[in-house]
């Protein structure tokens, strides 16, 4: 707060009345300005108050990007602003761009230096480093939320990062040997794949040599199909408990997530992955062959009752499955939009994909999968009698 005093002064031997403003400057440190006339003076404190009210002469606005990024994890660790703790892999993505892409570049920099002159820069800088607008994209979404939580807690009036959007490069979701289209941002299993993929889990399961082996896959067998024919996430998939199967109405109730490293349970992801998910029926037999009835991990260990991790799962199982399958390499994650673009290719309808999928709205579903809606339109069209 400006402080205004009155001071006179002897000049050339007559007394002189002067005004001194005292006030905070950007630094927290005193200042004085003097003035001859009060009205000056009067003028001056409220263009003060203004810039204290705009929290350009506070202290918190001259905090280190680095340390506001801190304040900002330590806060959604445990909930920041009454919203629900965000996710240790949440936590850790944000915290491995933020290590990576932008301390590096802007972590000195106070944050009421980060204009849209500074934040078009770091921008640019993301883009020629990374070759990725994907990257790039994400990376400043850090920055945007870190800054969103600047003017929550009053350490800024507002922000300039809300206005810049780094646009999608078509071109890089182009498969490297020129093949494919310019829709396609991830790869798909096809359904020949996949029957491959689970003739080969199954016949670890029932032939392979070693009991050991076998006695695995007893658990991961169910483990893939489960993941092919429902389209829930990794996380989803090992907290699943046998009291979350309706046998009768054949669904399985997503209902809460495990950590991916330390496999602790928790909640979902979000309030619209809570969901219920039909069973196909392959799917629903193979359950009810290993059923029990009790509300244990379906997918838990036969010693400790916990999940594998999705390491395990990755390294240790998946990917040499696909290795003596002889198919090309997929993440995990590819079961899940094999699901999806299985029901979209089916005419199912998208409102119930995305209910399915869990995701927050069918925009969303269509901005992931519209390209096979505009794929199987197309090949509607043709049968339509005008």
């Amino acid at each position: 707060m400006a402080r205004l005093y009155k001071r006179t002064k002897t000049l050339k031997g007559k007394e002189a009345t002067y005004y001194v403003v005292r006030f905070k400057d950007q630094d927290g440190k005193l200042r004085d300005r003097q003035f001859t006339r009060r009205y000056e003076a009067d003028a001056f404190i409220e263009e003060v108050a203004e810039l204290v009210r705009q929290k350009a002469f506070s202290v918190t606005a001259t905090m280190p990007f680095r340390d506001l990024a801190e304040k900002f994890l330590e806060a959604s660790a445990i909930g920041r602003n009454g919203r629900k703790p965000l996710v240790r892999r949440t936590i850790y993505s944000y915290r491995m761009y933020l290590n990576k892409y932008l301390l590096p570049r802007i972590g000195d920099t106070p944050i009421n230096q980060l204009n849209r002159a500074a934040l078009n820069e770091l921008v640019q800088e993301l883009i020629m480093d990374t070759n990725k607008r994907a990257t790039a994209r994400h990376a400043f979404a850090v920055v945007k939320v870190c800054l969103t939580y600047a003017t929550e807690m009053d350490y800024l009036p507002s922000h300039a990062a809300r206005g810049i959007v780094v646009q999608e490069d078509p071109s890089e979701y182009v498969d490297k040997d020129g093949s494919g289209t310019e829709e396609e941002r991830f790869a798909v299993p096809t359904r020949g794949e996949i029957r491959k993929i689970l003739k080969t889990a199954k016949e670890r399961r029932d032939t392979y040599p070693h009991k050991q082996v076998r006695d695995a896959w007893k658990r991961f067998y169910p483990m893939i199909m489960f993941l092919a024919l429902t389209g829930v996430r990794s996380s989803e998939m090992r907290a699943v408990r046998w009291s979350d199967i309706d046998w009768i109405e054949r669904k399985v109730r997503i209902r809460r997530s495990a950590d991916g490293e330390t496999c602790e349970i928790g909640p979902l992801k979000s309030r619209h992955a809570r969901r219920d998910v039909p069973l196909p029926e392959p799917l629903y037999q193979e359950l009810l062959a290993i059923r029990r009835d009790d509300s244990s991990l379906i997918f838990g260990g036969p010693k400790t009752g916990r999940p594998p991790t999705h390491s395990t799962i990755s390294f240790r199982h998946w990917h040499p499955l696909l290795e003596e399958a002889g198919v090309k390499k997929y993440g995990l994650h590819a079961l899940r939009h094999y699901y999806a673009t299985q029901l979209l290719s089916s005419n199912v309808d998208l409102l119930s994909v995305k209910r399915w999928m869990g995701h927050h709205s069918a925009a969303f579903t269509i901005d992931r999968y519209g390209h096979y809606i505009k794929e199987n339109a197309t090949k509607r069209i043709q049968k339509v009698k005008f």
